[in-house]
């Protein structure tokens, strides 16, 4: 398997180009180690309006003409924000590849966040909010994720609150980007069709006004909050999710919790979607998800029913993982999800923006690529065992956090 070359800039920045011959077109990624996590009070909501702003044109190119260079030439453009990282990504042709990057590194070192365009922005995100709101199958992750994780920066949503998006002020918006834009925060990933050693001399062309200011350190690990919690709202189905703590991707049990997980919750051969599912008829959606990150995670079931079903959902539920954290899976249970986590691994990487967000995500977390087949060898090496004392760990039984969104009554 093709393994990316990589060079670092004098200022700190990470470049990375992993050539793929078999295909025609190439991904590339300007990444930044920053998202909600790293938001100071009175930043709260930054990460996310700066990517929305670097769209908004820069002294060189409209918004317009930022979209029209890249879609306008057959490719496709976006950038999306999380609670760890921030990224500007496009898929281009071949000879089209200096160019994106010309036109992402422009948004991100040179975006004029006009003070009327800002303004409008604050009213667009407060919409996005909104929406989130208005869809309690949304809303029910972001309400968990934020009693699971109580006051640490983890657990504050990424997009912020309408009331901390339109009290940011360009003057502070700036200045968070100031503090997290440097170059030991950003990476450069490139994988597809491309020759890396014109990538690296692109890369150190149009990077090197990145200032090489330290970066800072990292956010202590969340406290797990067991909790409670029921909103009313006037809908059809409750919306729910049940969980427990969850490891971190440095944690010695990831692979054991990812496996567990596959067991659990991961697709329609699954214990949950067998048993609420297929056996009871209980829920259209029900499954699970082990969300780890670098500073913590959390393990969520996670689905919906209508409130004459809630409870016995919650006995279904509970009861599967009492069983498979008590018994334990099958030899031929265990098999399956380990080969089903070897086949979306795979599969997944036969896409140039998959493989271009894998090879950032490792070296922006571990400093490295990890090579797939180690990655399977861990996934490989799980046994039940293991599986067994994951399954307790991320769901203890006594201390499980329950969100519902639905006609339940409040908290």
């Amino acid at each position: 398997m093709p393994h990316p070359q990589s060079t670092t800039l004098p200022n700190g920045v990470r470049v990375f180009a992993e050539r793929i011959d078999h295909v025609r077109s190439v991904a590339v990624g300007v990444w930044c180690h920053t998202g909600s996590q790293n938001e100071l009070p009175g930043e709260f909501g930054s990460a996310h309006l700066f990517e929305h702003m670097a769209f908004k044109g820069t002294p060189s190119r409209s918004a317009k003409d930022i979209v029209d260079s890249i879609e306008g030439r057959g490719g496709s453009l976006n950038a999306m924000t999380d609670k760890e990282a921030t990224c500007f990504y496009a898929r281009v042709l071949p000879d089209d590849l200096t160019n994106a990057l010309e036109v992402l590194t422009d948004m991100v070192f040179h975006a004029k966040v006009d003070e009327q365009d800002l303004q409008l922005e604050k009213g667009v995100i407060v919409e996005e909010i909104r929406q989130i709101h208005d869809e309690p199958s949304d809303r029910v992750h972001e309400v968990h994720c934020e009693r699971c994780w109580q006051e640490h920066p983890l657990g504050r949503p990424v997009s912020g609150t309408a009331e901390s998006v339109l009290a940011t002020t360009r003057d502070g918006l700036l200045g968070f980007v100031r503090r997290r834009y440097t170059g030991p925060n950003l990476l450069l990933s490139v994988a597809g069709y491309c020759d890396p050693e014109q990538v690296f001399r692109d890369a150190e062309r149009l990077f090197s006004e990145a200032p090489p200011n330290p970066a800072e350190p990292k956010p202590e690990p969340p406290a797990y909050s067991p909790h409670r919690t029921f909103l009313t709202d006037d809908t059809e189905q409750v919306h729910f999710c049940i969980g427990g703590p969850g490891v971190s991707v440095y944690d010695e049990d990831l692979h054991a919790v990812g496996v567990f997980d596959a067991i659990l919750g991961g697709g329609m051969s699954s214990r949950l979607f067998q048993e609420v599912r297929e056996k009871r008829g209980l829920a259209y959606t029900i499954g699970s998800y082990s969300a780890s990150l670098g500073s913590g995670g959390l393990t969520v079931v996670y689905g919906d029913t209508s409130p004459e079903k809630w409870p016995e959902v919650q006995k279904v539920v509970l009861d599967v993982l009492g069983e498979l954290t008590t018994a334990g899976p099958s030899e031929e249970e265990l098999e399956r999800a380990k080969r089903q986590i070897y086949g979306h691994m795979v599969i997944s990487l036969e896409g140039m923006n998959q493989r271009m967000s894998r090879i950032a995500r490792n070296n922006l977390l571990f400093g490295r690529t990890i090579p797939m087949d180690e990655t399977l060898e861990k996934v490989r090496a799980v046994t039940v065992d293991d599986l067994l004392r994951a399954g307790r760990r991320v769901f203890p039984l006594d201390a499980l956090s329950v969100t519902a969104i639905g006609p339940v009554g409040e908290d």
